[in-house]
């Protein structure tokens, strides 16, 4: 999806992309309730306008496959009405986000369901008085990812706190926290929306039986962290940063290994001894198992988002079938409606030409008796 395209859906408006004249139109869609563009200090004014700032984003990349925004999906609090919920968003957005070089364009959605939330988008570049100029390969970084949760939390709280509210938001994972609680799988808007309309999907179940698992759990155990976090929400699902945890974690670990190697690089050894101190050798070791992992992790996520892919795939293939059964059942509904109009046409005629002679027999004979 293209950023102008991403940027127009999410803020409901009509945008059109330069140079290939397409028009992006999503003003049909509703419960878009508040949008606004933050700029940093330096970057040019005509960026407050959305169709603008969208459209230099793309016309700066050369590469087809190039990333050209990063989007940050927070959920809002009920308990704040609609202008803190944009106080809070602008103070957070700017702390972490514009003061650091970024463009933010961040609109908040709610369609009165529960489900308060934005969607914040981000310039990947650096940003001049002349435009956009080098990528930040810092912004990457999965120890950001972990800030920028860790801060979002803080930021609440603080106005839980201000309100004089118990409700306490956590950025940790359920197992950091020490619930012994499982998290479920995220649904996907395909699968949701079939489980609106009443049709059972494989990650409905899987939901399903997870809940069913963590009422059996709750039920057979009464954990003093649960007791505890009974006022605290956890914010997204362990899946969401688990990895991202692990990640930086491992990060950690191959710097501290690396560090330890040039360490004993660079310490004095005796000029006749030219072996390798068994720390080096045992830092080395270390640091190897540590990439086989990265590859290792690397290579199920490829398979998890090809597995991803694939249940997309049948979804569709699933709600295809479904669909060309209800044509067929129409189809077959309406070839008999016709069929049977049509035997009954031909039965009204065959009646219409057989009484016909006997009409004008009766007819002829009435003629002649009145002659007569």
């Amino acid at each position: 999806m293209k950023s102008i395209d991403a940027a127009a859906y999410r803020a409901g408006e009509e945008l059109r992309g330069e140079g290939a004249e397409i028009v992006h139109d999503y003003t049909r869609k509703k419960g878009v309730v508040h949008k606004e563009i933050i700029l940093p200090d330096n970057a040019p004014p005509e960026f407050n306008d959305r169709e603008t700032l969208w459209n230099a984003v793309e016309a700066r990349e050369r590469r087809i496959d190039a990333r050209l925004a990063r989007e940050i999906e927070v959920a809002l609090q009920k308990e704040f009405d609609l202008e803190e919920q944009k106080n809070l968003l602008r103070e957070y957005i700017r702390e972490n986000f514009v003061d650091k070089g970024m463009i933010a364009d961040f609109v908040i959605h709610d369609k009165q369901d529960g489900n308060p939330h934005s969607h914040i988008m981000l310039t990947t570049r650096h940003v001049t008085p002349d435009g956009f100029k080098g990528k930040n390969r810092d912004w990457d970084k999965d120890f950001e990812l972990i800030k920028w949760r860790e801060n979002w939390a803080n930021v609440n709280n603080r106005k839980f706190e201000q309100k004089g509210l118990a409700e306490r938001i956590d950025h940790r994972t359920l197992k950091a926290q020490g619930i012994d609680r499982e998290p479920t799988i995220h649904m996907g808007a395909q699968a949701w929306a079939m489980e609106k309309k009443g049709i059972r999907t494989e990650r409905g179940d899987m939901n399903r039986e997870i809940k069913r698992r963590n009422d059996e759990r709750a039920a057979n155990l009464d954990s003093p962290a649960e007791s505890a976090a009974s006022g605290v929400r956890n914010q997204t699902s362990e899946f969401a940063i688990s990895r991202a945890a692990k990640r930086a974690e491992k990060e950690q670990k191959i710097a501290e290994i690396v560090t330890r190697i040039n360490n004993v690089r660079n310490a004095p050894k005796n000029s006749h001894d030219n072996a390798e101190p068994a720390d080096l050798i045992t830092a080395r070791r270390s640091l190897r198992e540590i990439e086989e992992h990265l590859k290792a992790e690397k290579a199920a996520q490829i398979v998890e988002k090809l597995y991803a892919k694939r249940e997309a795939r049948r979804e569709e293939t699933e709600k295809f079938a479904q669909h060309m059964t209800e044509l067929k059942e129409n189809y077959i509904a309406t070839y008999n409606y016709i069929d049977s109009m049509f035997l009954a046409a031909c039965l009204l005629k065959w009646l219409i030409f057989r009484n016909l002679p006997i009409f004008y027999s009766s007819l002829s004979c009435e003629k002649l008796s009145m002659s007569a």
